[in-house]
């Protein structure tokens, strides 16, 4: 481990939790109650499904990955695979934001395949729902960018 990460620790040893409330549009910017909320991302993923074939680490190491980004001040990770509960509650105990990806197929030729089209609507549908009201979800990219 490098240096940096090895005194990351020592920079913010108490994390401040994610507000309850969302994070909303205000004009061009975004704010966090009354104020202005400037994301300082990073990206986390994606990874090979782990033994319980999820694409993130096993928790304890998502833990320490957030712990170690929220001590140098990161508030937002960018997620390219749908994001499990017990990775938003890591976030949100770190007082980080998560912006997640939702994926599909989309380099096929869906919109002329109506079977694929609703196929694809269902699984966002249900990935939207499985995580839309965590406190930490900060946005939600279907298909990705």
């Amino acid at each position: 481990m490098s240096t940096a990460l090895q005194a990351a620790p020592d920079i913010r040893r108490h994390f401040t939790p994610a507000p309850a409330g969302r994070i909303v549009a205000d004009g061009k910017f975004l704010r966090a109650g009354d104020e202005r909320f400037l994301v300082k991302g990073v990206t986390y993923g994606t990874f090979a499904p782990g033994e319980d074939g999820r694409q993130f680490p096993p928790v304890r190491q998502i833990a320490e990955d957030f712990r170690l980004m929220a001590g140098l001040g990161i508030n937002t990770v960018r997620v390219y695979t749908a994001p499990h509960r017990a990775l938003l509650d890591e976030a949100a105990r770190c007082g980080l934001r998560v912006m997640a990806g939702l994926p599909w197929s989309e380099h096929v030729a869906f919109l002329d395949d109506g079977p694929l089209k609703r196929a694809i609507r269902r699984e966002l549908v249900a990935g939207v729902a499985g995580i839309a009201d965590h406190p930490a979800v900060l946005a939600i990219a279907l298909g990705n960018e």
